[in-house]
């Protein structure tokens, strides 16, 4: 399983993108793209390298972006595509400026003034608390039951709740696909953890000067990302310590030259 997402950063002052993929199961940055933005050619490009490479796709999880979707549904139409759920739940916590509400809550200083913004934001919450239960229901029949009762119930809500709902019925096979492939993420959370540490390493740069220099850096962050062993996994992740997400793939790192190694790759 592949999940794939992107992230931007400061060359020159200007945005550039560095779409990835990263499989599941080793935790490998399979490609990286490094783009001018989140566009239908650069995901195009990443899905083609990715064939070319004879990657065994079992699935694809992402974000729902409209290229990934269309490009994934044309040249991998038999490979089944989830929607990180965890995407779409932020979407409706920023939409519904849940954390702002989480904290009215919190910092209310009597019982009466707790009772109050409750009642105050009762549709916001009723309607976060659905949305949460539809996506990760028990089963598919129980998700779709209580999508079909959200729709019907439909004009309780706010406008600002309807595009959700919308979204929801047109893509529902998308965030219900997990149910049908054992083992295929609902979330892209390892995606986003990898990009984050490329992420927080930018901040620590302050940005580049050059798209050479940026892309170079990207390229041999990935490289030492892939050969680094993992030291803090818990639980049922503690199998991964002691090994790189390489390792973890079978592939042979005994390498006396990492620098060679990483120009010629």
């Amino acid at each position: 399983f592949v999940g794939i997402d992107g992230d931007w950063i400061k060359v020159a002052g200007d945005d550039r993108c560095i779409l990835v993929a990263l499989d599941t199961k080793t935790r490998v940055i399979a490609n990286f793209e490094y783009a001018e933005s989140e566009n239908a050619t650069d995901y195009r490009i990443m899905f083609l390298a990715l064939i070319k490479m004879r990657y065994p796709f079992k699935g694809i999880v992402s974000d729902r972006q409209g290229d990934i979707k269309r490009w994934a549904k044309r040249l991998l139409p038999n490979v089944p595509h989830q929607f990180c759920l965890a995407h779409f739940m932020r979407e409706v916590d920023t939409k519904l400026k849940y954390a702002y509400i989480c904290q009215r809550l919190r910092n209310a200083k009597t019982k009466e003034g707790y009772l109050f913004f409750q009642t105050f934001f009762r549709p916001e919450l009723k309607f976060r608390k659905k949305i949460y239960a539809i996506l990760f229901a028990r089963t598919e029949k129980l998700a779709r039951t209580k999508l079909n009762t959200l729709i019907k119930q439909r004009n309780k809500y706010p406008d600002r709740c309807q595009p959700f709902i919308i979204s929801l019925v047109k893509d529902a096979d998308y965030f219900f696909r997990y149910y049908k492939v054992k083992g295929l993420p609902r979330t892209n959370n390892l995606t986003e953890l990898a990009i984050n540490q490329i992420e927080n390493r930018n901040k620590l740069i302050e940005g580049f000067q050059t798209d050479e220099t940026a892309e170079n850096f990207i390229c041999l962050f990935i490289h030492n990302y892939n050969c680094k062993k993992f030291t803090s996994a818990k639980k049922r992740h503690y199998r991964l310590n002691g090994k790189s997400p390489l390792q973890l793939a079978k592939i042979n790192l005994e390498i006396t030259d990492w620098l060679n190694f990483s120009q010629k790759h």
